[in-house]
């Protein structure tokens, strides 16, 4: 999951969906105020060759849904950010 604060969305990861794979090619437009929570041991090895690593995630979590994300940020920022996930159809 990311939150960009620079760039104003909000990346929710669902499963098996390539999410990681844009978690880890989103990050690189992170800024030091942004949140990444953080991937799997291997992975975090390809996102930290491209200069990031996970920040400022203390209360989220990789998989965390909306409603979650919700409680945890101010409206203003839930209601003014792009949102997005992907979704595989099965």
């Amino acid at each position: 999951m990311i939150i960009s604060h620079k760039y104003k969305f909000i990346f929710l990861k669902t499963k098996k969906t390539a999410g990681t794979s844009i978690e880890i090619s989103l990050s690189r437009f992170c800024g030091d105020d942004d949140i990444i929570t953080p991937i799997d041991f291997t992975d975090e090895a390809i996102r930290k060759l491209l200069g990031q690593k996970p920040q400022n995630y203390l209360d989220f979590r990789n998989h965390i849904t909306s409603q979650e994300v919700l409680k945890k940020i101010e409206p203003s920022i839930w209601n003014t950010y792009y949102k997005f996930c992907f979704e595989r159809n099965r």
